[in-house]
């Protein structure tokens, strides 16, 4: 570890822990809209398996969950829409001991955050979860005009932080996306080994994996 100077870190479970987050959007909804659909529960189960960590496209997944609810009587779309938008930032949750980690990861590298996600929502959901003054960086996809793998966003990370990609390393939960592209990108790799198992990883070979955000200070 002696090497590094960096550390890039993902979004999406990895510092914010998106079922949690998810299962407050799906409850709210279910009580903004109680008379427009079936029992709650089903909305909140409906919800957390369309969703499956992120595995909705971004730009289409309040329209993904809206289209799939059990709706008794659907409301106008846009309406949903924006009620979707406008809260799910205020639902952002931290993965448990993130910030604590992050904290930690702070005072002894140059830390920045690498996301798929879209700016402004990305950006409310930092400010939500308090952790933006940890972050030297932030670097969206839309921002870097580029998305995960690819490895120009991770270079226009490293680049940000004023590093060499090889003195940087990525913290992710996207054993494809995030590991992979990173050490495509040069970079050493820690994966959170969360719900993509060895089949999909089979290709990828992180530097390290742990199975929790709260180990990684020990790697450090």
């Amino acid at each position: 570890m002696n090497t590094i100077k960096a550390v890039i870190f993902d979004l999406d479970d990895t510092l914010l822990d998106r079922r949690q987050t998810m299962e407050k959007l799906a409850h709210r909804l279910a009580k903004e809209y109680a008379a427009y659909l079936e029992e709650g529960r089903h909305v909140l189960e409906r919800i957390v398996h369309l969703d499956w960590h992120g595995a909705v496209e971004q730009r289409h997944v309040f329209a993904t969950y809206i289209d799939q609810l059990p709706w008794k009587k659907r409301p106008e779309d846009q309406h949903l829409l924006e009620f979707c938008q406008q809260q799910y930032a205020q639902c952002a949750v931290l993965t448990h001991q993130a910030k604590e980690t992050l904290q930690y990861v702070h005072q002894r590298y140059r830390t920045a955050l690498l996301t798929n996600g879209q700016a402004d929502l990305q950006h409310q959901k930092l400010a939500q979860m308090g952790i933006r003054d940890e972050l030297d960086r932030v670097l969206t996809a839309e921002e870097a005009g580029t998305a995960k793998p690819d490895v120009r966003i991770f270079y226009q990370a490293a680049e940000q932080l004023q590093v060499d990609p090889a003195d940087c390393m990525y913290v992710g939960d996207h054993a494809i996306s995030g590991i992979g592209g990173a050490i495509q990108a040069g970079m050493q790799t820690v994966w959170i080994r969360q719900h993509l198992g060895p089949r999909d990883a089979k290709h990828v070979q992180p530097t390290h994996t742990i199975d929790t955000i709260a180990e990684l200070g020990k790697l450090l």
